[in-house]
C-alpha cells in the first residue's frame, strides 16, 4: 500500500472510525435476520433427480413436517385410542394409521395380510403424523406436546424434522459460549505475548467487529448461513485475523523508534506492512475458497463466509485499528510487562546445527504420517456427523429393533399408464435386495382394483398424474444397500423423466456419490493456488515448493493421528475442510520465516546459519502468538460444541495449528539451510 493511501488513513482517521460505527449498525440489523441452515440436503446440488423428487413430493403431495409416532405392546383399541388423540391437537393436520385402511375389530384373518405387516411388526405399530406449520413453536416443542397429550409410556416419536430440530437446538445452546471460550483463550494468549497486554483487547474488539460486519454482509448477500459457518466462522476469524493485528503493531513500535511523530510512523507501518498482509490474506482466503468448488456446497458455504472475514479482517486492520491505536495510544500503553516469550535464539541455533538429523526424521515421520493419511476411511453418513440425545436414540433403536433400519426409496411415476406402474413395480421387485414395493396400484405383489383401496392410502401415492412407490431396502452393509440404490437409479434412464428415484437415504448416497471427488478437487486448487500466491510473494521456487511441501505434511501428520489412534474413519466435510484450511490459515507462518529469512540474509556479513538463528529469534514469537491464538479459538469449540462434527473438525484445527507451527520452527529453517547450502556449492562447482 502506497504511503499516500496510508497517510490518508491517518489523516481521516476520524472519518473512518464514524464510517465504521454506521457499518456496524446495519451489519447489526442484517446478523440479526441471519438464519442457520441445519439442513444438510439444501447444500446438495439442485440438478440431482433425488433433490428434485424430493421438491416434487413436499410441494404436490403435502411433505411437510412428518414424525412419526411408534406405539410398543399396545392393542388396536388403545392404539387407536391415542391415534384420536393425535388427531384432535391443533398442530397437526392428519394421521395416517391401520384404522385407515381396515377396522380394528375385524379379526386378521379377515384383513389383507399386507395391510398388517405395514403397520404391526413385532408388538409394535406405527402412526404416520403430519404437523401443521403454525409459526408459534418449533417442531421439538410440538413433539414434547404431543408427549404430555398421549403419554410416554411404550412410546416413541421420531423423524427426520426431529433430527433437524435437536441440532439446531444443539448449535444454537453452545454459540455463545463457543465464542465468549473463544475471546477469553485469545485473551489470554495475546497477554500473555505482547509486551503491552492492553492493545489485546483492542484487537479482539477489531475481531468482533469484522465479525459483526461479515454476519451482516451474509445476510445482505444470501439470507442464511450453514450451521457448520455459524458454530465455526465467529471463533475462526478471530483466530486466522488476528495475526495481522499483531504484525501490524509490531511494525509501530519497530517505527516509533525512528520517528517521534506517531502518525508518521504508523503511516510507515501500514505501508510497510500492507504488502506482507495481503499476501499472508490472500492465501488463507484461498484456502477457504477453494471450498467453494466442492460439489457439496455446506463446505463451500463456510468458505465463503470466512474468506469474507479475511477480507473484512484485512481491510479494518489498516483502516480502523491504526485510527483507534492513535486515539488510545496513551491510555493502553500504561500498562506494560517484560517480553515472557523466551529468546529463541537457542532453538534456531539448534535447528542450524542440526538440520541434517531434523531432515531425516522430518522424511521418515512424514512417510508414516502419508500412510496413515491415504489409510483412514471417510465416511459420508451424515447421522454420524452429531450425537443424538439419548432419548433419539433410545426411539431409533426401538425403530430398527421392531421395523429394521433397512434403507428406503421413493419412485416417483409421472405420466405413467398402469401397466407401466405395473411393470415398474416388477422390475422393482425383481431386483436383488428389494424387499418390498408398495405403490399406489398394489400393496405387495397383490393387486388390487381402485375401487377396493380406501381414499386414504391412494392419497397418500398418487396426486394427479403422478403416482408413489414405496421401496424398502433389504438390512445389509452400506456397500449393498448403496448398490441396491444404485439399480433403483437405473430406472431413471429406462423410463427417460417419467421415473425420479428420491428419498432420505437415495440423497445420502447422492451425497457420497457427489461429494468423493471433492477432496482431490480442493486439494488440488487449494495447492495451486497457495503455490502461486507465494512464489509471487517471495519470487523464489524453491522456496514456494519447500513452505506447501511442509504444510502438507503437517496436515497427513494431523490426520494420521485419527488413523493410529484407531479412529478408521472421520466425515468428509471436516477431512476436506482441513485440507485445505490447515494449508491456507498457516501457511501464513512460513511466508513470514522465510520473508524474514531473505531480509536477514541481504545484510552484510551475516552468513546463512547466523540469518536462520536471527530469523527464528525475530519472527518465532509472531508464529507462536498466531498458531496458539489459532489453537486457542478452535480448541475452545471443540470443548464446548455439543454437535459431534463441528468438534471433530474443529479438534483437528487445534492440533494442526501446533503441528504446523513445530514443523515452520523446527523443519522448515533446516530445509531452507541445507537449499542454501546446496545452492552455494552448484555456485562454487561451477
Amino acid at each position: 500500500m502506497g504511503r499516500k493511501i496510508a497517510s490518508w488513513i491517518v489523516d481521516n482517521r476520524v472519518l473512518i472510525a464514524v464510517m465504521s460505527i454506521g457499518i456496524l449498525l446495519l451489519s447489526f440489523v442484517g446478523m440479526g435476520g441471519l438464519n442457520v441452515n441445519y439442513d444438510f440436503n439444501d447444500y446438495l446440488p439442485s440438478t440431482l433427480s433425488s433433490i428434485k423428487g424430493m421438491k416434487i413430493i413436499t410441494d404436490e403431495f403435502g411433505g411437510s413436517e412428518t414424525v412419526f409416532v411408534i406405539l410398543t405392546d399396545k392393542t388396536k383399541v388403545e392404539a387407536d385410542q391415542i391415534n384420536e388423540k393425535l388427531k384432535s391437537l391443533p398442530y397437526i393436520s392428519e394421521t395416517f394409521w391401520y384404522s385407515d385402511v381396515a377396522g380394528i375389530y375385524l379379526p386378521d384373518n379377515y384383513v389383507d395380510r399386507n395391510y398388517i405387516d405395514q403397520f404391526f411388526v413385532d408388538g409394535s405399530t406405527i402412526i404416520q403424523t403430519k404437523l401443521k406449520d403454525t409459526g408459534t413453536s418449533s417442531t421439538k416443542q410440538k413433539v414434547e406436546d404431543i408427549y404430555e397429550t398421549i403419554g410416554r409410556e411404550n412410546i416413541s416419536i421420531t423423524g427426520s424434522f426431529v433430527y433437524l430440530e435437536e441440532m439446531r437446538m444443539m448449535g444454537e445452546d453452545a454459540k455463545t459460549l463457543m465464542l465468549i471460550m473463544a475471546l477469553i483463550i485469545s485473551l489470554i494468549v495475546l497477554g500473555f505475548a505482547l509486551t503491552q497486554p492492553a492493545y489485546s483487547i483492542l484487537f479482539l474488539l477489531i475481531a468482533g467487529i469484522s465479525i459483526i460486519i461479515n454476519f451482516g454482509f451474509t445476510y445482505l448477500l444470501r439470507g442464511q448461513m450453514s450451521f457448520i459457518s455459524s458454530s465455526v466462522a465467529a471463533a475462526l476469524q478471530i483466530a486466522v485475523t488476528l495475526d495481522y493485528a499483531v504484525f501490524l503493531l509490531h511494525r509501530y513500535e519497530e517505527e516509533k523508534h525512528r520517528f517521534d511523530d506517531h502518525k508518521k510512523a504508523m503511516i510507515e507501518s501500514i505501508s510497510k506492512t500492507s504488502a506482507s498482509l495481503f499476501s499472508s490474506g490472500l492465501t488463507t482466503a484461498a484456502g477457504f475458497l477453494a471450498l467453494m468448488i466442492m460439489s457439496y456446497k455446506m463446505m463451500g458455504d463456510m468458505g465463503m463466509v470466512m474468506a469474507q472475514g479475511v477480507a473484512i479482517g484485512f481491510i479494518l486492520t489498516l483502516t480502523l485499528l491504526p485510527a483507534l491505536i492513535l486515539f488510545l495510544e496513551k491510555p493502553l500503553s500504561n500498562l506494560k510487562h517484560r517480553q515472557l516469550i523466551p529468546n529463541l535464539s537457542g532453538l534456531g541455533r539448534f535447528v542450524v546445527n542440526n538440520r541434517a538429523i531434523i531432515v531425516v526424521v522430518f522424511i521418515v515421520v512424514g512417510s508414516i504420517a502419508c500412510f496413515g493419511n491415504f489409510n483412514l476411511q471417510v465416511t459420508y453418513n451424515t447421522t454420524e456427523g452429531f450425537e443424538l440425545s439419548e432419548q433419539t436414540q433410545a426411539d431409533l433403536e426401538i425403530i430398527g429393533e421392531s421395523f429394521g433400519s433397512g434403507k428406503e426409496a421413493t419412485i416417483i411415476m409421472t405420466d405413467c399408464s398402469t401397466s407401466e406402474q405395473m411393470q415398474i413395480e416388477k422390475e422393482v421387485s425383481e431386483i436383488t435386495g428389494v424387499e418390498s414395493a408398495r405403490g399406489s396400484l398394489s400393496l405387495g405383489t397383490i393387486y388390487i382394483p381402485d375401487t377396493f383401496v380406501p381414499e386414504k392410502v391412494t392419497s397418500q401415492l398418487s396426486k394427479g398424474n403422478r403416482n408413489l412407490m414405496l421401496v424398502k431396502i433389504v438390512e445389509g452393509t452400506d456397500e449393498f444397500e448403496d448398490s441396491v440404490i444404485e439399480e433403483l437409479q437405473k430406472l431413471e434412464d429406462r423410463y427417460d423423466e417419467k421415473v425420479i428415484v428420491t428419498g432420505e437415504d437415495v440423497m445420502q448416497y447422492d451425497l457420497a456419490r457427489v461429494s468423493k471427488p471433492d477432496l482431490n478437487k480442493v486439494t488440488l486448487v487449494s495447492v495451486i493456488a497457495i503455490l502461486l500466491i507465494i512464489f509471487l510473494s517471495l519470487r523464489k521456487l524453491w522456496q514456494t515448493l519447500v513452505i506447501v511441501l511442509s504444510i502438507e505434511v503437517a496436515i497427513w501428520i494431523n490426520i494420521s493421528f485419527l488413523f493410529y489412534s484407531g479412529v478408521t474413519t472421520t466425515f468428509f466435510a471436516s477431512f476436506v475442510a482441513l485440507s485445505a484450511i490447515q494449508l491456507g490459515a498457516t501457511v501464513d507462518y512460513c511466508i513470514l520465516l522465510a520473508s524474514r529469512f531473505n531480509e536477514e540474509k541481504q545484510k552484510v556479513g551475516v552468513s546463512v546459519t547466523e540469518a536462520m538463528i536471527n530469523t527464528v529469534k525475530g519472527a518465532g514469537p509472531a508464529i507462536m502468538t498466531a498458531a496458539a491464538t489459532l489453537f486457542g479459538a478452535t480448541f475452545a469449540i471443540s470443548l464446548v460444541s455439543k454437535i459431534s462434527m463441528v468438534r471433530s473438525m474443529t479438534t483437528l484445527f487445534s492440533r494442526g495449528a501446533i503441528i504446523s507451527m513445530l514443523v515452520v520452527l523446527l523443519v522448515l529453517p533446516a530445509l531452507l539451510v541445507m537449499i542454501e547450502f546446496i545452492k552455494g556449492r552448484r555456485k562454487n562447482n561451477a
